[in-house]
């Protein structure tokens, strides 16, 4: 029997990406209530999102961020830098249960 996969597609920010969609699918996935998911959604406007070890007075522009009402967010899943997401791109992330 194939296994079941459920897909999500909507729109938002990179901010709204990180701090709300990821953990609330991490955490609906290793509490056993959805399956393996596969996520596309479309960025609509300008976001930052510094992952965990990034400093945001000296990794970003952060005034510029201010002026130009870039929302910014901080990852705490992932170590690596800062990711820019700009209306007309899109973020796809495929989780499975775990075991």
């Amino acid at each position: 029997m194939p296994e079941k996969w459920r897909m999500v597609t909507g729109s938002t920010g990179p901010a709204d990406w990180a701090s709300g969609y990821i953990p609330s699918f991490l955490r609906a996935i290793a509490e056993g209530v959805i399956d393996r998911t596969s996520v596309c959604l479309r960025i609509e406007k300008p976001g930052v999102l510094l992952q965990r070890y990034c400093d945001v007075l000296r990794d970003i522009n952060y005034e510029a961020c201010v002026e130009n009402n870039v929302k910014i967010t901080r990852s705490m899943v992932a170590g690596g830098g800062v990711v820019y997401g700009e209306p007309g791109t899109s973020k796809k992330r495929e989780s499975t249960r775990r075991a």
